[in-house]
């Protein structure tokens, strides 16, 4: 992620941190009307449903995620608060699994309709996008609700004001934006009914944070963060991802 951040800070405009964060926040409002346009002309002017889908996943999958990713780190994590927060370049495999996605329901589904590409419908969009918005909702409870003992990146080092969070969400899920997100990210490619995109995510998905919490509740339990107080915490609380924890 340093690399690839570093690459796109070498040949980014030169505006200062106030001015891109405005300029992708207008991008991102943009998205937004695009999004409610295809859904309104499909509910109300007869539009085909993969218009309707477009419009829903667009606004599921950009609008909602980089907005909310931003809003909800400037408001509790404001040493974290940078046009970074956006998580637009979050990562290289991030854009490549986003792009792919698009092209699979974009070309695959809208464009030359293959036949292994299921058609959407009203209900089956609407359905879906409520899951996924409900998912992604738990990731952001997750976040307001861990405030600044929050972090994108796993933490090696504990610092003076950090907390065990075990109440809210926490006190069930002991990694809930992790299960908000991976819910969410399956989610959306049953909006866009992607078939291979669909399995190459819950693959994907599911090793990324098998990996990831495995070694962070590591550190966790260690005795250079909560110890015993955290190896007792997740014996009373649940992942919620299958075969995780």
């Amino acid at each position: 992620m340093g690399v690839f951040q570093d690459s796109w800070n070498r040949w980014r405009p030169m505006v200062s941190e106030r001015t891109e964060i405005a300029l992708t926040a207008f991008g991102l409002g943009f998205v937004a009307a695009v999004s409610f346009t295809c859904i309104a002309l499909h509910l109300f002017a007869g539009a085909s449903a993969w218009v309707y889908a477009f419009g829903a996943y667009l606004f599921t999958v950009v609008a909602v995620f980089h907005m909310s990713e931003f809003v909800v780190a400037a408001e509790y994590r404001p040493h974290d608060a940078s046009p970074r927060s956006f998580m637009i370049f979050h990562s290289p495999a991030f854009l490549i699994a986003n792009g792919v996605a698009w092209f699979e329901f974009v070309v695959c589904g809208c464009w030359l309709r293959l036949s292994y590409h299921p058609e959407p419908t009203t209900a089956s969009v609407t359905f879906f996008t409520l899951v996924a918005l409900g998912s992604y909702a738990v990731r952001v409870l997750a976040m307001v609700q861990c405030g600044s003992n929050f972090a994108l990146m796993v933490e090696t080092s504990k610092r003076p004001q950090h907390r065990l969070v075990t109440h809210g969400v926490y006190a069930y899920l002991r990694h809930p934006s992790y299960f908000g997100w991976f819910w969410y990210a399956i989610t959306t490619q049953l909006i866009a009914l992607n078939p291979v995109c669909f399995v190459l995510f819950v693959a994907a998905s599911w090793y990324f944070f098998n990996d990831r919490i495995r070694d962070e509740e590591a550190i966790l339990a260690s005795e250079r963060f909560f110890g015993a107080e955290y190896v007792a915490y997740r014996k009373r609380t649940s992942v919620g991802i299958p075969w995780i924890g």
